[in-house]
């Protein structure tokens, strides 16, 4: 069955990549901006180099330190990728001031992926700040802690996707008025107050999937907020998974509509090959290999989340790893 697997998954890489097959909506980067280097000794230097609006990628490598970093590393220029190497483990983001953000996104249509961001704990600090006026920034594969607010989202339309949120005073919070945007698949765990805040009118936020563990006074503070989805049951997709989050204690959830999750604790951990993370291995991880196919770490095209057995390198390994669980789906 394996077998047959990876040959239908190998003919459906065939047909994507060779017969006009359903293409990817990013535009190629123009360059990538290795960090550290002679040109680019930090994240910020790299930044500066890049072309906004050009999708280039700055990929940041095992021996970064932070030495001579600037912080607030401040991401203000539009279309960006900033990509940690993960094959031997996230790189370490750690500021030397603490009551500032550690990384601050000022600009729209931004990856964050692949680094431990910490250690911005005074009162005022914060991992990863998105600021008002931006959309589309994605924060995806972050270990981020030790600060006094782990994310803070201050606009609207973008996507926190399969982070470790932990040990922070507060883990997410969102701003007032702010919505539609995705919180999803996340370990939220051990932070000192909240584990998410959803500030007055925020509405048409989706937090689903997330696994919400021991944070200290509560799971979730909802000040006079709007309607927010906690699990799938309302939105548009068939066949309806209808999931909410993992919530332990269990008692400690947003249980008062319009907030309800409906299906707490009985979410599953997500399965190798779900690159997207949707609980289905499908065509849309198939996607996300041809994004990457056959690049290799800190080449143009580089996609590090469809480097399942993190080689640095997407190549029939991690198509295999794709087809092993190809056509699977949370019952």
């Amino acid at each position: 069955m394996k077998r047959i697997a990876v040959g239908i998954v190998s003919l459906l890489l065939f047909v994507t990549l060779f017969a006009g097959g359903p293409k990817v909506a990013r535009a190629s980067p123009e360059v990538v901006l290795p960090v550290p280097s002679i040109l680019y000794p930090t994240i910020t230097a790299a930044i500066i180099a890049a072309t906004p609006g050009a999708w280039d990628e700055i990929h940041v490598d095992n021996n970064y330190t932070g030495t001579g970093e600037t912080f607030p590393i401040v991401v203000n220029t539009n279309s960006l990728r900033i990509i940690g190497r993960v094959r031997s483990g996230l790189i370490t983001i750690s500021t030397t001031v603490a009551n500032q953000p550690v990384i601050r996104v000022t600009a729209s249509n931004v990856l964050i992926y692949g680094f431990i961001i910490q250690n911005a704990n005074a009162p005022g600090g914060c991992g990863i700040e998105i600021d008002a006026g931006t959309t589309n920034v994605q924060i995806w594969g972050n270990d981020i802690t030790n600060n006094d607010v782990g994310v803070q989202i201050a606009s609207s339309n973008n996507l926190i996707a399969c982070n470790t949120i932990e040990t922070n005073n507060q883990g997410i919070v969102i701003d007032a008025n702010q919505q539609w945007n995705f919180i999803r698949g996340n370990n939220i765990q051990y932070n000192a107050v909240y584990g998410i805040v959803l500030n007055t009118d925020c509405t048409n936020n989706r937090i689903i999937y997330n696994f919400f563990t021991l944070n200290g006074l509560s799971h979730v503070n909802i000040i006079t907020t709007l309607f927010n989805y906690w699990d799938d049951s309302l939105l548009p997709r068939w066949p309806p998974l209808y999931k909410g989050n993992y919530w332990s204690p269990l008692s400690d959830y947003a249980s008062s509509p319009p907030n309800r999750d409906d299906y707490p604790n009985i979410i599953s951990p997500f399965r190798i090959g779900d690159i997207n993370q949707d609980e289905r291995v499908d065509v849309l991880d198939l996607y996300m290999v041809v994004v990457g196919w056959f690049r290799v770490w800190c080449q143009v095209g580089w996609e590090p989340r469809a480097d399942l057995d993190r080689s640095d390198r997407i190549d029939l390994a991690d198509l295999n790893i794709l087809g092993i669980s190809w056509g699977y789906r949370d019952p």
